[in-house]
């Protein structure tokens, strides 16, 4: 009976450890990935030039759904990981790559002490650079620009089947309407042919007019 009993509890163990070790198993190989991307870590050794870890992913794999996002690929499969910096116990970057290849995509740095974002469209090495996002629409919504949670939160919002016509990255036409504010800061208003760019679904500043603009009574 002992006998019995022993082998009973031994592959009690065997099947919680090897659960747990499954349930585990996918996250850890995410991360894994990230860790071992050499243009990551080649990247981040010269843009912080300090220690650095990596912490949580998420991934981004919208419905395949026509109506939303305009079906864009490049928000599919994607790979959003924290990077905390030095000692900081909030995460500072945050590296965007695709879960098919790993290959480094994107790269978003977010100052919260002098308010400065920092994003890279690596293959083309397009930098932005924003002062002031204290103050932009969506900062304090979002955890001050925590991109874990914006991940998240695009995930619920096409899970509940809400049409989205927002791009990941990069400018979409917009209207600001028949008494939209003018993009020149003046005070005036008009209407036209206006862009407007996003960094991960996020407005990064006001409308360019890229056409004909004409004023118009406010």
């Amino acid at each position: 009976m002992k006998t019995i009993k022993s082998t009973f509890f031994s592959l009690l163990i065997l099947i919680v450890g090897t659960s747990l070790a499954t349930s585990c198993s996918k996250d850890d190989e995410t991360n894994a990935n990230v860790i071992e991307n050499a243009k990551v870590s080649s990247y981040l050794e010269t843009f912080y030039s300090t220690n650095f870890q990596f912490g949580k992913s998420v991934e981004t794999n919208p419905k395949s759904n026509s109506t939303l996002l305009n079906r864009s690929t490049e928000v599919e499969n994607l790979v959003i990981t924290e990077v905390f910096v030095g000692n900081a116990t909030t995460a500072r970057g945050y590296v965007i790559t695709d879960k098919n290849t790993n290959d480094f995509l994107y790269f978003i740095d977010v100052d919260r002490i002098d308010f400065k974002m920092t994003s890279v469209k690596i293959d083309v090495n397009q930098v932005i650079t924003l002062d002031n996002i204290n103050q932009l629409e969506k900062y304090f919504s979002t955890n001050e620009f925590d991109y874990i949670k914006i991940a998240q939160d695009y995930q619920a919002e096409i899970n509940e089947n809400q049409a989205n016509k927002r791009p990941f990255w990069g400018w979409a036409p917009t209207t600001p309407g028949a008494c939209g504010p003018n993009s020149n800061g003046d005070g005036g208003c008009s209407y036209g042919t206006y862009q407007q760019h996003y960094i991960f679904w996020i407005k990064d500043g006001e409308p360019v007019a890229t056409g004909d603009v004409f004023p118009c009574n406010c």
